[in-house]
C-alpha cells in the first residue's frame, strides 16, 4: 500500500499512473474546491464522480483501480486531496457541518 497527496487546479492532472498490479484507490478531498475525478481519461469538470465537499471520498475497485486517475477543479478554483492505494479500504464521512 502506499500512500500520497495531490493538488487540484483548472487544468486536468494525473493523480494516480497506471498500475497494472493495483486493486483499489481511495481517493479523498482534503481542502479546497469540489474536484472531478477522470478513470483512465482526463477528467472533465461536472462529468463523472465529483468530490463535493470536504471529506468526501471515492473508493475505486478492479480494473478501475488500474488505470491512470486524473482530478480536475473548476475555472479559478484549487484543491488538495490524498490517495491510498491498494489494500481493502473503506471509509464513510459523517453528515456534513456547517
Amino acid at each position: 500500500m502506499s500512500a500520497s497527496n495531490f493538488s487540484a487546479t483548472a487544468a486536468a492532472a494525473d493523480i494516480v499512473d497506471e498500475d497494472w498490479n493495483r486493486t483499489s484507490v481511495l481517493i479523498q478531498l482534503l481542502s479546497g474546491d469540489p474536484v472531478s475525478i477522470g478513470i483512465g481519461e482526463d477528467a472533465v469538470y461536472g462529468k463523472g464522480v465529483t468530490l463535493l465537499n470536504v471529506g468526501d471520498c471515492v473508493v475505486i475497485r478492479g480494473g478501475d483501480a488500474k488505470r491512470t486517475i486524473s482530478a480536475i477543479c473548476d475555472t479559478a478554483n484549487s484543491a488538495s486531496g490524498g490517495v491510498q492505494e491498494g489494500g481493502d479500504i473503506m471509509f464513510f464521512p459523517g453528515a456534513p457541518t456547517a
